[in-house]
């Protein structure tokens, strides 16, 4: 089974495979694990388990990389996830201002263009929702905004009544109390 796209993330100790790869792949060892996942919206997970050293080819590489297993929707179902451990195995040098990633086996080296491989989502239709959702984001902030600046303004209005109201009996208080003296 060929995967188009991965993901090759430095932040991430782990590679990942979603349940429904496995499957596809016709994996059949899996090994348990006592680990949990703690994902980026502070969500846990339960992994279904390990498999140890699938082969994972990149163009005329081939490595051995572990994989735990996640049970994913289907909309995250055909990629997968390659941490810090897949990158230390296949010698990933990755220079940000030549946008490459370079992947090194003995003598011989591959080199990938990062923007090139993410230049074309697969689905266009993601990219207008970001859009919609992003101009719907913007207004709903601008009418929040222009409601808190009329609340604050208000506030400041009160503020200002109530502070003179008392400034007005000290003003008393200190003539009653000069005229006594």
């Amino acid at each position: 089974m060929a995967i188009d796209k991965s993901l090759c993330v430095l932040g991430a100790s782990i590679n990942l495979m979603p349940l429904a790869m496995m499957k596809n792949l016709m994996i059949e060892e899996i090994k348990s694990t006592r680990m949990s996942l703690q994902l980026a919206d502070r969500s846990l997970k339960i992994p279904n388990g390990v498999v140890e050293n699938p082969l994972v080819k990149v163009r005329n590489f081939i490595f051995p990389a572990g994989f735990i297993v996640l049970d994913m929707d289907e909309e995250g179902s055909n990629s997968i996830i390659l941490g810090r451990p897949f990158l230390a195995i296949a010698i990933t040098i990755i220079d940000v201002g030549k946008s490459e990633m370079i992947f090194k086996v003995h003598d011989e080296q591959m080199t990938i263009n990062v923007f090139k491989a993410m230049q074309y989502p697969a689905e266009k239709e993601n990219c207008m929702r970001i859009d919609v959702v992003n101009t719907l984001v913007n207004e709903i902030f601008e009418a929040n905004h222009q409601k808190n600046q009329e609340e604050n303004q208000d506030i400041q209005e009160e503020d200002v009544e109530e502070t003179q109201a008392l400034e007005e009996p000290i003003e008393l208080r200190k003539k009653e109390h000069h005229n006594k003296s």
